[in-house]
C-alpha cells in the first residue's frame, strides 16, 4: 500500500537534495518515502546514480576508479 502522492515540487526537491549529496535515508525520512525512492526518482529524472558509502567502502581501488 502506498502513501500519499508527492507533488511535483516535492519530487523536484528530492532530486535536488540527492544531487546535493544528502543521504537517501535522510531524504526518505524527510518526505516519508522508502529509502530506495530518492535513487529511483533520480534515475527517472536522468541523474547519474551515485554509490552510497557502504558500497564505495566495499569496492576495490580498480573498481572504484572505473566508477569515478
Amino acid at each position: 500500500m502506498s502513501g500519499p502522492r508527492l507533488t511535483q515540487e516535492q519530487k523536484n526537491e528530492i532530486v535536488a537534495q540527492y544531487l546535493d549529496g544528502v543521504s537517501t535515508r535522510k531524504i526518505a525520512a524527510e518526505f516519508g518515502v522508502d529509502p530506495s525512492y530518492p535513487s529511483i526518482l533520480a534515475k527517472r529524472y536522468g541523474v547519474s546514480l551515485r554509490l552510497d558509502k557502504r558500497h564505495r567502502d566495499l569496492m576495490s581501488d580498480s573498481a572504484r576508479a572505473r566508477h569515478a
